[in-house]
């Protein structure tokens, strides 16, 4: 890694940048003005800064501080510290949860997994030069000082930028060992932003690639979230396919021959360009959504073959679920509440395909029915069933919103407060 001492900062006005100081959130200039003013030095750090010069307004606002984590609480006494291996303050301010670290130094050997070269203990403190060091791409190494409304830049982020340039600051290899996670977020770039990457970046990928068994599931699972709802999926799915990375993040994937595989290929290619669009207009996205498309050609698949044993219907979606969704948890840790999203989709996929008239009502109010209808649209869009099917769930919406319209709402009782939570489902 580069040492501290070579490090020459450049100085660059908001102005002569042209960026808008408006777009910074005003709850961060707080925190950061209160940090200074108990003597500490603070700034705006990382991705914030990279989004305000590519154009984009920053969704959070990281910081970073001179002062250790138990004084970041006494300046902040309702902040929580939390993680082990990297330890950071949550600090909430008018609602706007905020990110605070302390400089770290760069990584030293003894502060490594000796056999994976991946970092077990990153809260060694020291200066923000030092900080600078250890922080992963050169497009992220940006500091902004609130006062002097200047961005310091250690590493020719600046200039990547311009470029649309991506580079790791330090030997790739070592960087990429000691924090696997830096893979993907390389793939998230290279999406997001549009930036290159260098040959010794692809090759120090397909060195390291196997080091993403190294990542706990849990976080392996956030990470491919941040890949898929990073508004450009599809191309983040031909460079998990290109770096040859997707047997580390999905189940069945080095399965390429079998009618499986040919058919999760259809689904996931037009869900992905299905979660594009809806991010494009701003329309709600659900983290199981993904999952449900890749993993259900091999659901359905053992679902035909338990009932081809003599299971029940029930008992057959139950042992399917259960089996594609644990082998999935051994890569990609995730809540209870996704996994059983997904089964649940999955489930009434069979209820839609088998239409009955009298429990039509009763699916249209299911809660899940909407995500199970979407998913069903993309099935009929590459033929895993009959577009009547889809064409039906369709014009059932469209006749109860008809008959909703048409039929004047019941006017609230006595608490107009009361049905206004009901309405919404506040109150259980």
């Amino acid at each position: 890694m580069t040492s501290a001492r070579k490090i020459k900062a450049k100085y660059y006005s908001f102005k002569q940048l042209k960026l808008d100081h408006g777009l910074i959130d005003s709850a961060a200039i707080e925190a950061v003005k209160k940090l200074t003013a108990a003597g500490y030095s603070a700034y705006l750090v990382g991705g914030c800064i990279r989004d305000l010069l590519l154009g984009i307004t920053p969704k959070d606002f990281d910081i970073s501080t001179q002062a250790t984590p138990l004084q970041i609480r006494r300046v902040f006494p309702r902040s929580r510290i939390i993680g082990q291996r990297f330890k950071i303050v949550h600090v909430n301010i008018r609602s706007e949860l905020l990110e605070i670290t302390t400089f770290r130094q760069a990584v030293k050997d003894h502060h490594k997994d000796k056999a994976t070269g991946q970092v077990l203990d990153d809260n060694v403190f020291g200066s923000i030069e030092n900080d600078a060091s250890r922080r992963d791409f050169t497009v992220n190494a940006l500091y902004y000082d609130v006062e002097s409304k200047q961005v310091i830049d250690y590493f020719k982020g600046i200039e990547h930028i311009r470029q649309k340039r991506l580079e790791l600051i330090g030997d790739p290899v070592i960087r990429f060992a000691e924090d696997p996670g830096r893979i993907l977020r390389t793939v998230r770039f290279q999406s997001k932003f549009g930036f290159k990457v260098s040959a010794n970046l692809v090759e120090a990928i397909h060195l390291n690639k196997y080091a993403l068994n190294n990542i706990p599931p849990a976080r392996r699972f956030d990470e491919v979230l941040k890949l898929f709802y990073c508004g450009n999926a599809t191309r983040v799915w031909e460079l998990l396919n290109e770096y040859e990375l997707l047997p580390y993040l999905f189940a069945n994937s080095d399965d390429n021959k079998s009618a499986q595989a040919a058919l999760s290929r259809s689904i996931t290619a037009a869900a992905l360009i299905n979660t594009d669009q809806r991010i494009r207009e701003q329309k709600p996205v659900i983290s199981a959504f993904m999952f449900c498309a890749i993993l259900w050609p091999y659901y359905h698949h053992r679902f035909k073959q338990l009932i081809n044993k003599k299971y029940n219907s029930q008992e057959a979606m139950v042992q399917a679920s259960e089996e594609i969704i644990s082998r999935q948890l051994l890569r990609t840790g995730m809540l209870r509440r996704v996994s059983n999203t997904i089964r649940e989709i999955w489930w009434l996929q069979h209820r839609l395909e088998k239409v009955r008239k009298k429990q039509v009502i009763k699916l249209l109010s299911n809660p899940r029915f909407r995500a199970a209808y979407d998913f069903l649209l993309i099935r009929a869009e590459v033929g895993d069933i009959e577009t009547e099917v889809a064409e039906f769930w369709t014009a059932q919406q469209r006749d109860k919103k008809n008959n909703t319209s048409k039929s004047s709402p019941k006017r609230p009782g006595k608490s107009r407060k009361r049905y206004r939570q009901r309405a919404h489902g506040r109150i259980q």
